[in-house]
């Protein structure tokens, strides 16, 4: 039986070629078009569109309405631990303070804030919202660490959640595009472009001007990069 046969091994071992595609998902993600050979561009598909779909899944619009929620519910449960211990009101003013400093991401020690509120009696609407922000933060931390895994730089993991994921919210797969680009000099590989399709971009002639504009503005980095 033919397990573990699926794609192309490239000449390289699989931590060799794990870090290879990590890199070419980065590069890709980051500036939008990379030139390659034409058989690592079809191979880079199955490394790149499934942590585009992880995104567009996790949109911070997603959880837009929890975080609200969440916020509104919070100055309310003041007087709930009005009269707690040292301990409770620290993991309450841990809350507020983490909820006033973060940005498209949900407060830290909600885990805490849902014990020490049902200690103190909070009724069960309240103690809804708490736990789906909790359940809610949980799910989008877990998609983060799947990015993680394949993206390499940060800023280009947030600019992934937060923009590419938005933009293609709407579309179910296809968000990549293969043009050819003729043949290498010296071994006369098969080369091509592989680009995202931005705003429903379908013509070759879109892509084919944006990889052009990138390969004159980069020099031949990425023939050098990933020759």
């Amino acid at each position: 039986m033919r397990h573990r046969k699926a794609g192309r091994k490239f000449g390289r071992n699989s931590a060799h070629r794990d870090a290879m595609f990590r890199n070419m998902t980065t590069s890709l993600l980051k500036h939008g078009t990379i030139k390659t050979t034409l058989a690592k561009a079809k191979e880079l598909r199955r490394h790149v569109e499934p942590v585009i779909t992880i995104a567009r899944k996790h949109v911070w619009a997603n959880y837009a309405a929890d975080a609200q929620a969440l916020s509104d519910l919070l100055p309310s449960l003041e007087g709930l631990f009005a009269d707690a211990s040292d301990a409770q009101r620290n993991a309450y003013a841990a809350v507020v303070k983490s909820q006033a400093q973060v940005n498209k991401r949900f407060p830290s020690g909600l885990g805490a804030l849902v014990k020490s509120m049902k200690d103190l009696g909070a009724t069960e609407d309240q103690l809804s919202i708490v736990n789906t922000a909790r359940t809610a933060q949980m799910a989008r931390f877990h998609a983060l660490s799947q990015a993680e895994s394949v993206v390499m730089e940060s800023a280009v993991l947030d600019d992934l959640f937060d923009n590419l994921g938005e933009e293609f919210a709407s579309r179910n797969g296809g968000y990549t595009r293969i043009v050819k680009a003729g043949h290498r000099e010296g071994d006369n590989a098969p080369m091509a472009y592989i680009a995202l399709v931005r705003n429903n971009a379908e013509s070759d002639v879109e892509v084919t001007d944006a990889a052009a504009t990138l390969e004159l503005a980069y020099s031949n980095v990425f023939d050098k990069q990933y020759r």
